[in-house]
């Protein structure tokens, strides 16, 4: 990977492309992987690849004007992320690992290291983790393909120019693929040294659907919330935690999803507990919001929620237990507390 990340770098595609100039490649197992060159604007320089059509969304959610700009909604976006990359940084911001293979890789071919934005790290974010190096055989695949196909872009760029790239099917400079216009992009499938160059239709935009009801299942602490008299009104937005955990240095540290919840009241955050759970695993929300419950003895009338999938995660937990759920169109104070936590964090207090 490392000989195919440096020439890629010497090649500088992001000077001729931007981040709306897609191509594809196919990879061994026949999953399509959709790639993007960043660095046109001259700050992030990295090749991304987009796998399958649960990563295309995340290419489409970037760049979908309509996703809210709150810190609960780039929270949520950051933790729906699922891409592989080969990203290029100065040596100070990069993991030492990283750097130490890429001066070992450099030492042992004669490779010189640029000094700005030269050394590759290779990253994997996956939904509900923090990004982390590649660890699998199949995302090390991913990214040596993306990075392969890139250079062969190159050599037809630097052979033919922008014409003919856009003979092959490049959409025209910044024709972003937006919702309802499904576009044809090159698709590139290596054989041996050679590729064969085809075209594809991009998959399409699926701003989500509204999930399925989680159960609750607890009956013990069904009874108990049960036998406690609702009071007051809670306000519950779902969102991931601004902070990861990780249990085992080895392991991607997880970003633990959590139920944000104010009391209406005073406006004061009850204390619910942030839960590990991956994006696509959250059944152990509600429990862990009823146990927050039965902490402190008392339990809303009413919980109000804004959006679908706080809705899904808490309509059988507040059915089974007592609690009017109002979905509302907006929970601004919401918003800003979690705003203010956020800063907080970042300031070290």
């Amino acid at each position: 990977m490392y000989e195919a990340a440096f020439r890629f770098r010497e090649m500088e595609l992001w000077e001729s492309l931007n981040d709306s100039d897609l191509f594809a490649v196919t990879l061994t197992d026949g999953r399509i992987g959709y790639c993007c060159v960043m660095g046109n604007g001259g700050e992030h320089y990295a090749m991304v690849i987009y796998t399958g059509d649960k990563g295309w969304q995340t290419y489409c959610r970037a760049i979908d004007s309509s996703t809210g700009t709150s810190m609960i909604e780039m929270q949520l976006f950051a933790c729906s992320i699922d891409q592989t990359s080969c990203d290029f940084e100065s040596a100070d911001f990069i993991t030492p690992q990283a750097k130490n293979e890429a001066r070992e890789y450099a030492k042992r071919t004669g490779t010189v290291i640029r000094r700005k934005k030269g050394y590759p790290e290779f990253i994997r974010i996956k939904p509900g983790h923090a990004p982390w190096k590649i660890t699998g055989k199949e995302d090390e695949e991913a990214i040596y393909e993306a990075l392969l196909g890139g250079l062969e872009v190159g050599r037809v760029l630097q052979e033919g120019g922008v014409e003919e790239l856009l003979k092959r099917g490049f959409l025209s400079f910044r024709d972003y693929p937006i919702p309802g216009r499904r576009k044809k992009i090159p698709l590139l499938k290596r054989d041996g040294e050679k590729f064969h160059w085809s075209k594809t239709t991009l998959p399409p935009y699926d701003p989500g659907r509204d999930p399925a009801p989680t159960l609750f299942n607890n009956p013990s602490l069904t009874t108990l919330l049960l036998s406690m008299k609702g009071e007051g009104v809670f306000q519950c937005r779902f969102t991931y935690a601004p902070a990861e955990v990780q249990t085992d240095k080895d392991k991607v540290p997880i970003v633990p999803g959590w139920i944000f919840t104010l009391d209406e009241n005073d406006w004061n955050i009850i204390p619910t507990v942030p839960e590990p759970a991956m994006a696509e695993d959250l059944a152990k929300l509600p429990e862990s919001l009823g146990d927050t419950f039965a902490a402190m003895n008392r339990k809303p009338s009413v919980i109000k929620v804004c959006d679908p999938t706080t809705e899904a995660l808490l309509e059988d937990f507040c059915g089974k237990t007592g609690i009017t759920l109002q979905r509302v169109k907006a929970l601004p104070q919401v918003d800003g507390a979690f705003d203010s936590i956020c800063q907080m964090m970042r300031r070290g207090y």
